[in-house]
């Protein structure tokens, strides 16, 4: 027997295998929260300019998804228009500034911290839910994530008193989380039923053309591109974006937006570990406690109300 293994909808999935569908749901979530995380041991590698180096990096990641992009223009049978550009123009723009934000920051500051602070969209995301989407969070929503920051408030009350030299970059992270949280909802908003692809490939391609128009002002196009900047620009373009971030966005249509941005702060506790790994750096004593609450809290979210909220889901008759 053949066995074909594809990202479906969950409006197609037979109800008796919600639960075992949502696990490996889960599970690929988890890989592109990792996947994003190392993005952490590109940036902190490469010595292009943070601005180039986000432009460049969503020009890899457009060039590597255009054979799905055409694929499911022609399966859905939608024309290349401009029209295409509409919905992933201010996702777009978001995308392209918090990755300007970010990589500044992530060069001013300790891995795990921007990592972290980053990801604290939770923080924020019940806002823009309800703003763009109308999406009230629920209670095991608030108990996961009062567990989760609560994880992050002892990292940055020891990071604010002990590390002040770090507080430029983690301001800078704060912002590009701001941002984050802009793009991933307008996302969700956006993207409608047109495909993953078709929608994010335009998303990439503006935010790419955005970050390079900026970097204009700061540094010269070819300035650093050699043999070494180039592979961790491609290597950034293909597991943080194509992977993570591609991941993340086809998160958001299989759980409620606040479960997959709580589920994304455990990037903090992956990018500790790359630091530690590729950059030497070693976690303050707060990381493992942090580490411990953010789990907790993700425990909570996904066994109480990510697989509640999608075995509820209303499913279209066949």
């Amino acid at each position: 027997m053949t066995v074909y293994i594809k990202i479906i909808p969950l409006t197609r999935m037979q109800s008796g295998n919600i639960v075992g569908i949502m696990v490996l749901q889960f599970l690929l979530l988890l890989l592109g929260v990792c996947a994003g995380a190392s993005s952490i041991i590109m940036v902190k590698a490469s010595t292009l300019h943070p601005v180039l180096l986000a432009s460049y990096r969503q020009f890899a990641a457009v060039i590597f998804l255009l054979p799905l992009f055409f694929r499911d223009l022609k399966k859905k049978k939608i024309p290349l228009s401009p029209a295409l550009l509409k919905p992933a123009l201010l996702p777009g723009m978001a995308l392209s500034l918090h990755f300007i934000t970010w990589f500044f920051g992530a060069r001013m500051t300790l891995s795990a911290n921007t990592t972290l602070i980053v990801n604290m969209a939770p923080i924020v995301m019940p806002f823009f839910a309800f703003l763009f989407l109308k999406e009230v969070i629920n209670g095991p929503e608030l108990a996961g994530t009062v567990l989760a920051l609560a994880g992050a408030a002892l990292l940055a009350v020891f990071d604010f008193h002990i590390s002040r030299e770090t507080f430029s970059g983690d301001m800078l992270s704060f912002i590009s989380m701001i941002f984050f949280s802009v793009y991933f909802t307008l996302g969700r908003r956006n993207r409608g039923s047109s495909g993953l692809w078709v929608y994010l490939v335009p998303v990439y391609a503006v935010s790419g053309l955005c970050s390079f128009l900026a970097s204009l002002f700061f540094v010269k196009p070819w300035e650093g591109l050699n043999g070494h900047n180039i592979l961790m620009t491609i290597l950034l373009a293909l597991i943080s974006t194509v992977a993570g971030h591609s991941i993340l966005n086809h998160a958001a249509k299989v759980f409620r937006i606040q479960t997959v941005t709580l589920v994304n702060m455990s990037q903090f506790i992956f990018g500790g570990l790359f630091g530690y790994v590729f950059f030497n750096e070693i976690p303050k004593r707060f990381f493992y406690a942090a580490s411990l609450f953010i789990t907790a809290g993700t425990v909570v979210v996904v066994l109480f109300s990510g697989l509640k909220h999608n075995r509820n889901r209303p499913r279209r008759r066949p």
